[in-house]
């Protein structure tokens, strides 16, 4: 624990309605369900519906060039040989060419205007159905082709993946019924591969996303296709140093299939980790954020359809979430895309003489106005969504009559940290 506390000191007009759908929608308005509009301008911390991906699947991957996100591959021949382009701005899809070898559940990302398939289950193409690949297949936008890179020394399909500068990181999976700990890396300049430190604890559907120098590894399965072994475990691994700390604060819904589902969004790096696995066998909503300075999680609005093994693409402060399972692992697969709009929040830690304060009383107001109070949790953690980006006012009173404030700009949909102490 020493390591980590050493770690975190340095970081649309509707004009006639029929009356029985006006009487449908007075049922649902009065009710607590919420209600997704479809694509448009979207609200602060919610979720709306957008164009479905051309085909439904599970075990897709999914990454974005600028404003359009590749969804390819899926647990299906027609699915795997899926390449489609999501247009956020039009919200729209395109179908571009297909992979050379068409696969489920590979780690896809995109560097430097490319985006590279590595691993995955075969499902069609010039391979053995079933087998765990060793390919890194890259899709050049601008002239729809393809071409192979260097294959990875280790085959694995969910296996979590992210990017530091030029390259790639592709941590833990599975191949057969190994799930793997094994970290190897990929030099997009020089087609090459190297190894890294193992991760501490073997598992396979787990998250990775860059923050900085460093990278998180969340959740996952401990055994190979085992939902019962569903983590919500947090390493970190220091790009620097090669090494890993352990011990961090897990995430609140353990789970595994998020190796897609998920990313660094927001503003100030906050991983959010949305939908997967639980330990009960059943697809989830859940959408919880990491803080990385905080090393504490938020709790985000719930996504619409509870899946997992789908795909995100993050488009500025949009994150799409697009097809999956519902449980995975069923021939119940979607085509959904829902993308969550990121909330005006402020979050942080209230402390007094370098010890955390709990169950006092967090007060933001905008001038003389006040928008809203909440409470410290046990470890002196607060979190609120604030109605609009903005100047506010935060203040709260410690103890003896001792209040501590401080005045925070709040960027349109970005998660700001503030931490307040005496």
């Amino acid at each position: 624990m020493s390591e980590v506390k050493n770690r975190l000191s340095k970081y649309r007009a509707i004009k006639t309605v029929p009356t029985v759908l006006t009487l449908a929608l007075l049922a649902i308005l009065s009710t607590n369900m919420p209600v997704y509009p479809a694509h448009g301008t979207p609200t602060y911390g919610t979720w709306t519906i957008e164009a479905s991906r051309p085909v439904a699947a599970e075990g897709l991957g999914a990454t974005n060039v600028g404003s359009t996100i590749f969804a390819i591959g899926g647990n299906s021949a027609i699915a795997a040989c899926h390449n489609d382009a999501y247009d956020a701005s039009a919200n729209s899809w395109t179908t571009k060419s297909s992979p050379p070898i068409c696969v489920a559940e590979p780690a896809v990302v995109s560097v430097a205007g490319l985006v590279y398939v590595i691993g995955g289950t075969c499902e069609a193409g010039a391979c053995t159905v079933g087998t765990e690949q060793s390919t890194v297949q890259i899709y050049n936008p601008t002239t729809d082709t393809w071409s192979m890179g260097a294959d990875i020394p280790t085959p694995r399909s969910r296996a979590g993946v992210t990017v530091h500068n030029h390259m790639i990181f592709v941590i833990g999976g599975y191949k057969d019924s190994t799930t793997y700990n094994v970290v190897e890396v990929y030099d997009t300049v020089q087609n090459s591969w190297t190894s890294a430190a193992p991760m501490p604890t073997a598992r396979e559907g787990l998250l990775a996303a860059t923050v900085g120098d460093n990278i998180f590894a969340i959740g996952g399965f401990k055994n190979a296709g085992n939902f019962l072994t569903a983590t919500g475990v947090v390493e970190e691994y220091d790009i620097s140093t090669n090494s890993w700390i352990t011990g961090l604060a897990q995430m609140p819904t353990a789970r595994g299939m998020v190796n897609a589902m998920g990313g660094i969004a927001c503003g100030n790096n906050p991983v959010f980790v949305i939908g997967g696995q639980t330990m009960t066998g059943m697809a989830t909503n859940a959408n919880e954020a990491y803080i990385p300075s905080l090393n504490h999680w938020i709790e985000r609005p719930m996504m619409p359809t509870a899946r997992g093994n789908g795909g995100t693409g993050i488009v500025g402060s949009q994150l799409f979430v697009i097809g999956g399972g519902m449980p995975p692992g069923t021939s119940l697969v979607t085509s959904e895309n829902e993308a969550f709009q990121c909330s005006n929040t402020v979050a942080g830690d209230v402390s007094a003489l370098g010890m955390p304060v709990s169950e006092v009383e967090v007060a933001v107001s905008n001038g003389p106005t006040l928008i809203g109070k909440t409470l410290t949790d046990s470890q002196g953690f607060y979190d609120i969504d604030l109605p609009a980006p903005g100047i506010y006012t935060l203040s709260a009173t410690i103890q003896l009559g001792l209040t501590v404030s401080a005045t925070v700009y709040i960027p349109p949909g970005t998660v700001v940290v503030q931490s307040l102490s005496a």
